[in-house]
């Protein structure tokens, strides 16, 4: 069964690629979102509404967490204040259209300033 799970038809890579278009595209919301002084619930929710509106289904979780609560990781995200110079990280984790999944993991830095040599290891 595991093998045959690996062929793909034509009609599956298309639902793939649209899912990852779709959380690619919540992304991009998330990131020109990304400002000193969003929540990282607020931040975490432009994600799950672009997958709604785009037919999707849900997130498995709410990986996003921010500053000092990147490491441990598998933190979900709450009404935190994300601060300039902060470190954000998530996992998408997402059921899109289709039930396909994108699980795309990201970091990305609050803020115009470079950063340090500690993010810069995580980014």
């Amino acid at each position: 069964m595991e093998q045959a799970k690996l062929i793909k038809c034509e009609a599956e890579i298309m639902c793939m690629q649209r899912c990852i278009a779709v959380a690619q595209h919540g992304m991009h919301k998330m990131q020109a979102a990304l400002q000193p002084g969003v929540t990282e619930n607020q931040l975490w929710s432009i994600l799950h509404q672009v997958n709604i509106a785009h037919d999707g289904d849900w997130i498995e979780g709410r990986m996003l967490a921010s500053g000092e609560r990147t490491n441990p990781w598998l933190q979900e995200a709450t009404n935190k204040i994300i601060r300039s110079g902060e470190l954000v990280a998530f996992d998408t984790d997402m059921i899109g259209p289709k039930g396909y999944i994108a699980d795309i993991s990201r970091a990305w830095l609050c803020g115009d300033g470079p950063a340090n040599a500690q993010q810069w290891m995580a980014l």
